[in-house]
Order: structure tokens, then sequence, then C-alpha cells
């Protein structure tokens, strides 16, 4: 009998200590998985919010300009709480901004960040500037210019700027 306690005394012990240790992983692995879908639900939120601060903030034409600034400083905190370190890259530097002529293709950097952040889908923020303002194509390849100066700046996804499809040229091209 005594031979057989200590044949059986490892088993039991390492079916125990197997048994706690699944218990613990898979207690860190749904605290993981939770957390994990807050942030993605929150980065998701952040996206939409922003995309739409910069819709109001090219109909409003001054108007309401501080409470645009104000909800564009609370998402940005935001960011700092839930975004990578590339979107905190990118929020860093707009707080750093003197000249605000490139706060719209800034932002939309950040949101194109995001997007990748949830997705890995890489969209060029240029894109943004294009689908939103009528007149953008006169300051198209300047605002292209100032983004890869960021980007290599930022150390960001160098791959943004990638797709430089101008997509009014190419229906321009089509029509005739």
């Amino acid at each position: 009998m005594k031979e057989f306690a200590i044949v059986l005394a490892p088993v039991i012990l390492n079916t125990f200590t197997t048994a706690i240790f699944t218990f613990i992983i898979t207690r860190k692995i749904d605290k993981s998985s939770k957390q994990s879908k807050i942030i993605f639900e929150e980065l998701e939120n952040i996206v939409v919010e922003l995309n739409t601060i910069l819709l109001d903030i090219m109909s409003d034409k001054h108007e309401k300009i501080a409470d645009n600034i104000k909800r564009l400083n609370m998402q940005m905190n935001k960011i700092y709480l839930f975004g990578s370190i590339e979107a905190i890259r990118i929020v860093s530097y707009i707080r750093k901004l003197e000249n605000q002529q490139y706060i719209i293709s800034l932002v939309a950097l950040l949101i194109s960040q995001i997007r990748y952040d949830l997705t890995s889908k890489i969209i060029n923020p240029i894109y943004w500037s294009e689908i939103n303002l009528t007149d953008f194509s006169k300051y198209r390849d300047e605002h292209n210019e100032y983004l890869k100066k960021v980007i290599k700046h930022l150390k960001l996804n160098k791959k943004f700027l990638k797709e430089n499809t101008n997509y009014g040229e190419v229906l321009n091209k089509n029509e005739k």
C-alpha cells in the first residue's frame, strides 16, 4: 500500500497543480478578453466621434468652434486611455501643432491609425479629405507631403501613404 501511495502521490499532485494552473489561466484569459472587448468598443466609439467632429468642423464654419475643440480634446483624452502607442503619438503631435491648417489631415491620420489598430486594414488618411472636401484637390499634394513627414517623424506605418490614388482623377479619366 505504501508503494501505491508513493506512485499515486505525484500523479495526484500533478493533477491538482494542473487544475489550479488551468483555472488561473482561464480566469486571466477571460479577464483579458473582457478588457479587449471594452477597449475595442471604446475605440470604435472614438473613431465615430472623431469623424463626426471633423464633419461638424466642416459644416459649422466657426459657429461652434469652441464646442468642437472641447469634443476633440475629450476624444484625444480617451485615446490616451484606450489607444495604441502610435495613436497616442499622433494625439501628442496634434496637441503641439502650431499651424492649424493641417488639423483635418492629422485627425484623419488618427482615424486611419485607430482603424488599423482595430482591423489591421490600412487606409490612406488623404481619402477622408478627398471624400469630404470639395476643393481638396488644390491642397492634396501639400497635405500628402506634410503627412509623409509626420508619418516618418512619428515612426508610423509607412503603408498609410502607399496607395495614393486620386479618385477624382480616376473618375475624370473614365468619363473622357
